[in-house]
């Protein structure tokens, strides 16, 4: 017997933060932000831990940050495969981020 668990939905920063402008969570547009909610709820909303430092980094003292913190169990750290495959991305694509950069970058996480 096969259990369907539905789509899995992976964030990266940007998508968290056009939802907070798009959305403001002090709106009436914030039912919107409880779908996001059930979908964390339920571990079908992920996003690598990159995401984590980013928002961390860029959006101190801010209800973004909060969301994260209160939902942590989206965070995802890199799994073996996902370590390959972000390998693969990263030599095929080579400026999918900036190495040098001092800012941590999540976009290579999201796509592995």
């Amino acid at each position: 017997m096969s259990h369907r668990i539905g789509n899995i939905y992976c964030f990266d920063t940007s998508s968290f933060v056009c939802l907070k402008y798009s959305f403001p969570l002090d709106s009436w547009l914030q039912p919107m932000w409880g779908l996001v909610d059930d979908r964390a709820a339920d571990g079908r909303l992920v996003a690598p831990r990159e995401v984590r430092r980013e928002i961390n980094e860029h959006y101190k003292n801010d209800e973004l940050k909060d969301w994260i913190r209160a939902h942590e169990n989206v965070i995802r750290e890199m799994d073996d495969a996902q370590e390959h495959y972000m390998k693969m991305i990263m030599k095929k694509f080579p400026n999918i981020i900036d190495i040098e950069a001092e800012r941590p970058n999540a976009d290579a996480h999201g796509v592995a």
